[in-house]
């Protein structure tokens, strides 16, 4: 039994396709990976490579270009196709598309395993907790099973599956994650339905051992050399003694530069010194929204200005570069209102403001927020994803002058004295110009202040030697 993952290169390493490709390999399974990025024929790459499963993890904005790209595969090669990710998790009609076989719900390891061991076997494969599944005109809505009580028992994320590509052999950034679940309830994000949907199948944050996270990045270390490491985790370090320890033995034991995404009401000056010592050059951390009572009563952030000002100087102070991410075009915002948020960055003096449309992810509580309040027509096909996320679907009175803000956002943040003249270049009629600047300053700050990347990282210029 073959199962081929389809995916495309977003940056970084695609962690979710890892872990399962680790699961079903560690079970006797062959794994292959097709990245759409580097493959000009992808039709003619699945014959060559016949599997009998085709899987899709996919992200909403993406589920449009997976469903067309599955219905062409479809047409010229005989498979099972199952999605799965976080879109099929929260919007299980996805099932009802043309040309999906199944979807999964929650994780996908076990499922995942149990679906290949049928149809291998060739026996009945309706009854598979998480999975939603067709049979002809009638869909198996299957219950969902229990979370993996240890994730220190799932096998390690497998880069292997992706060694075929030499743009992702030279890969200079490596990922993991030291947790699954995230304790927090913010309106706009996948992880309150998934919370909620999971509420009686076990403990819902689950943080691997210390112990565990070093002795995969001991084995990534030695094969394939990565210049620095980027914990994906919502929230990294949710427990201050997991983070001591963990900083202590990672010091120790891997010493590369890392960056990671925080949760500011849980990180203190001792977290944070510790995450210096460790070598951590960067953080990633939400503002979100410079309206305080905005961020917490509509986004329910449950963070102050006064902590998120304090823990940015406190970064700065140990020498730790900021990104302060953010939200424009929410629901019901005037252009003013992103001034404001632009201005709280400059108080925050984060070391680079990250920026993006807001989005609204199906069913989760702020898209239902802008359907009820008829900012989103709730047509989700219209949906789109990059990793700027400069188009918004939402109706805004200010629509033009708050896409020219995006544009200029980060460098009026690095350049507060630009600030008076920022309400006379938003009027001006300059999208085109402002554009550029807006890439070249991400990517600068990429590169050379966060240090998130390297250019081999962000510039994909062919495959070559791709072996099979």
């Amino acid at each position: 039994m073959k199962v081929l993952f389809i995916g495309k290169y977003h940056y970084f390493e695609n962690l979710p396709v890892m872990f399962l490709a680790g699961f079903l390999k560690k079970h006797g399974y062959e794994c292959v990976y097709l990245d759409l990025m580097f493959e000009r024929n992808y039709i003619k790459a699945i014959k060559k490579i016949k599997p009998q499963i085709i899987a899709f993890t996919v992200v909403s904005g993406l589920q449009t270009m997976y469903l067309d790209i599955n219905r062409k595969i479809k047409k010229e090669y005989k498979c099972f196709s199952i999605f799965g990710g976080p879109h099929c998790t929260v919007y299980p009609e996805t099932i009802y598309e043309e040309g999906v076989d199944a979807i999964c719900r929650g994780e996908g390891e076990l499922p995942l395993l149990e679906l290949v061991e049928k149809i291998s076997n060739g026996q009945n494969k309706f009854d598979i907790k998480n999975l939603w599944i067709k049979d002809g005109e009638t869909i198996y809505k299957n219950e969902l099973r229990n979370l993996v009580e240890n994730i220190d028992e799932v096998s390690f994320p497998d880069r292997s599956v992706f060694d075929h590509y030499d743009h992702y052999r030279k890969l200079r950034s490596r990922t993991t994650i030291c947790s699954r679940g995230c304790p927090y309830v913010c309106t706009y994000c996948y992880n309150n339905i998934i919370m909620d949907i999971s509420k009686d199948k076990g403990k819902y944050v689950r943080i691997r051992s210390v112990e565990n996270v070093i002795s995969e990045l001991k084995k990534v270390k030695e094969n394939y050399k990565p210049k620095r490491i980027k914990f994906m985790d919502d929230t990294f370090i949710l427990n201050k003694k997991w983070g001591l320890d963990f900083c202590e033995l990672y010091e120790k034991e891997i010493a590369l530069p890392f960056v990671a995404c925080i949760r500011v009401n849980i990180i203190d000056e001792e977290i944070i010194i510790a995450l210096k010592k460790a070598g951590c050059i960067s953080v990633n951390y939400g503002v979100e929204c410079g309206d305080e009572e905005y961020r917490n009563t509509v986004l329910k952030r449950r963070l102050s200005n006064e902590q998120l000002v304090s823990i940015s100087h406190t970064f700065a102070k140990h020498g730790i570069k900021t990104v302060g991410l953010n939200m424009l075009g929410l629901p019901g915002e005037t252009i003013d209102d992103c001034i404001k948020t632009l201005k709280f960055n400059i108080e925050c003096k984060v070391s680079f403001a990250h920026t993006v449309m807001f989005s609204p992810l199906p069913n989760t509580e702020l898209c239902n927020y802008a359907i009820q309040n008829n900012y989103f027509n709730g047509d989700f096909a219209n949906l789109s994803y990059n990793y700027m996320f400069t188009k918004s679907v939402l109706n805004m009175k200010d629509s033009g002058k708050i896409k020219r803000l995006q544009y200029l956002f980060s460098t009026i943040v690095a350049f507060p004295f630009m600030l008076p003249f920022l309400k006379i270049l938003i009027r001006l009629p300059f999208t085109k110009l402002y554009q550029p600047l807006f890439f070249l300053h991400r990517v600068y700050n990429h590169l050379y202040i966060t240090k998130q990347l390297d250019w081999q990282d962000i510039f994909v210029i062919e495959s070559g030697n791709k072996k099979r």
